[in-house]
């Protein structure tokens, strides 16, 4: 529960990034944070979703598994802004931003696939409507977060959906 408590601070930390992209380290530290909120859900999604199996009479998984689902949707939602504010930067510019950066290296072929999905990436209204929690959203948002995602960015999260927090 001492993890959950920490990953509840995730999607305002990813959040907060929001209009800062364009400044000196800030793309290459949200992305490790996207990474790192990954990893930190995959886990714990993994392990509520063990514990609830193991005895499906006990509620208490469950509801954990419940809260890990919910926060999933929630980290997706905060990042909702991402690809229409990488995609206003310009590919021109991230380029320069991997000269400036090599870390960025790392993530150069997840935010080149933001660049080519660019004629099917909605605008930011539309982008964060669809990143708005359902009831039917959290068990897919959290199944495809796993830990293995941080290096071979994800299928939807941290690129698929054309968001790092898909």
């Amino acid at each position: 529960l001492a993890e959950l408590e920490r990953a509840q601070a995730f999607p305002e930390q990813l959040a907060a990034f929001k209009g800062t992209l364009a400044r000196a380290g800030q793309l290459l530290s949200f992305l490790q944070l996207d990474d790192e909120c990954d990893i930190a859900l995959g886990k714990l999604y993994n392990y509520a979703a063990r514990k609830s199996d193991e005895d499906t009479r006990n509620s208490t998984y469950q509801d954990f598994q419940a809260q890990v689902e919910t926060l999933c949707v929630k980290a997706a939602s905060a990042c909702s802004w991402f690809s229409n504010e990488l995609l206003a930067l310009g590919a021109q510019a991230v380029e320069e931003l991997y000269a400036a950066q090599p870390g960025l290296e790392l993530y150069r072929r997840s935010l080149e696939q933001v660049f080519r999905r660019a004629p099917h990436v909605l605008g930011p209204a539309e982008e964060a409507l669809r990143r708005t929690p359902s009831p039917c959203s959290t068990m897919q948002t959290c199944a495809l977060k796993t830990p293995s995602t941080a290096t071979a960015r994800r299928t939807p999260s941290p690129m698929a959906a054309t968001s790092p927090c898909s």
